[in-house]
C-alpha cells in the first residue's frame, strides 16, 4: 500500500475513499505548511501532491528519502519544487501542464486587454464620479513577442495573430516550423524581440538561466510603449528593474499573474510594485489554470500520475531538471 500525502483542498472525501479503496493509504494537510512542518508531515510518504503553496525545496526532499518516491504538483508548474535536487535524490516529478494549455493563454490575453483598454482605471474613475477618457491602442497589426513559444505561447500567439492580425515574433532555444508556417511567425534574438514587439508575453521556464532574464538593460531595450504581461513566473523578471522602469515610463505597464512570493508578502522583493497603480501593474494570483472545465481534468490527471509512476510505467507529465 503506498502512503500519499497530499495539501490544500485537491480532493473530497469521497475521492479520497476511493482512493484510499484502490490501496492508497491517503493524508491530507493544510496548504501552507512551513518547511519543519512539511518534513514531519513527509516522514514515510510514498507520493506527495503538491496542492498549496508550500516550498518543497531540496531540505525537504532530502529528509524525505529513500522512502518519498514521487512528486506530483496539482497544477501546470513546478515553480515551488526544487526538480533538479529531486532528480538528484531519484525522486520523480510531475505535474499537469497540458489540462490547461488554452486556459493559460486565454487568460494571457484577458490580461493584456485588461491593461491595454485601462479597464481597471475606467471603472476606478468612473465609480468615483470621475468622467475621464484615457488614451489606448489597438492591437490591431501591432507586433507581439512571445518568449518561450511552448504549448502557451503558441497558444498565446494564434489568438493574438488571428484575431487581431498581430505580427509575430518568438524567442526560444528551439526553432518552431509548424507556427512559423501557420502564423509567418519570426524566431528572433531576445533584443530584437524586446526592440520591435509592442506586446512582450513571458512564458519561459523558470530555472538558473532564466531568471531576471528581463532585468534592467532588456527593459531598456523596449518601447515606452510596450506592455510586458507574464503568466509564467514572476521571478523571470527583475523586481526591481521592473519597479523602476514603470515608475520612470520606461515602460507603459506590466501585468502578471503570479508573484515574486506567493501568498503576496510586501516585504519581500517585489513588494515595491505594489505601490503602483493597476493601470501600470495588475497582479493576479496565480489563478490562468483554474477553470472550472480543467477541475476535474487535473484531478484524474494527478490521479494517473501516481498509478503510473509509483508502478514503474512511464508518464509523459515526467518533469526532468525543469
Amino acid at each position: 500500500m503506498f502512503k500519499i500525502l497530499f495539501t490544500g483542498n485537491t480532493f473530497t472525501k469521497s475521492e479520497v475513499t476511493q482512493l484510499e479503496s484502490e490501496g492508497y493509504m491517503i493524508t491530507p494537510a493544510k496548504n501552507d505548511l512551513s518547511t519543519p512542518e512539511l518534513i514531519e508531515a513527509l516522514k514515510s510518504v510514498d507520493a506527495y501532491i503538491v496542492g498549496g503553496t508550500e516550498i518543497v525545496n531540496e531540505e525537504v526532499i532530502k529528509s524525505a528519502v529513500p522512502q518519498l518516491k514521487l512528486i506530483t504538483n496539482f497544477g501546470i508548474g513546478t515553480g515551488t519544487i526544487d526538480v533538479q535536487a529531486a532528480n538528484a535524490a531519484g525522486v520523480l516529478v510531475a505535474n499537469t501542464l497540458k489540462v490547461s494549455t488554452y486556459s493559460v493563454a486565454e487568460f494571457t490575453v484577458a490580461l493584456l486587454m485588461t491593461l491595454n483598454k485601462r479597464i481597471f482605471e475606467f471603472s476606478h474613475d468612473t465609480r468615483s464620479d470621475i468622467w475621464k477618457r484615457l488614451e489606448m491602442f489597438d492591437l490591431k497589426n501591432k507586433t507581439v513577442g512571445i518568449v518561450g513559444m511552448g504549448s502557451i505561447g503558441t497558444y498565446t500567439a494564434r489568438i493574438l495573430n488571428k484575431a487581431f492580425n498581430m505580427r509575430v515574433l518568438y524567442h526560444d532555444i528551439i526553432q518552431k516550423f509548424a507556427i512559423e508556417e501557420e502564423l509567418n511567425a519570426q524566431k528572433v534574438a531576445l533584443e530584437q524581440l524586446l526592440e520591435e514587439s509592442d506586446i512582450v508575453s513571458l512564458h519561459a521556464s523558470l530555472n538558473a538561466s532564466t531568471t531576471n532574464m528581463i532585468g534592467k538593460n532588456e527593459l531598456a531595450r523596449m518601447k515606452h510603449t510596450a506592455l510586458l504581461i507574464n503568466t509564467a513566473r514572476a521571478k523571470l523578471v527583475d523586481p526591481d528593474a521592473l519597479f523602476d522602469a514603470l515608475s520612470n515610463e520606461i515602460l507603459a505597464g506590466a501585468a502578471f499573474d503570479g508573484f515574486y512570493t506567493e501568498p503576496v508578502d510586501r516585504t519581500q522583493p517585489g513588494g515595491k510594485l505594489l505601490e503602483l497603480s493597476e493601470g501600470k501593474f495588475i497582479l493576479t494570483p496565480h489563478t490562468g489554470f483554474n477553470v472550472y472545465e480543467n477541475s476535474d481534468k487535473i484531478k484524474r490527471m494527478t490521479i494517473d500520475n501516481l498509478k503510473t509512476l509509483l508502478n514503474g510505467i512511464n508518464s509523459p507529465n515526467l518533469v526532468i531538471n525543469c
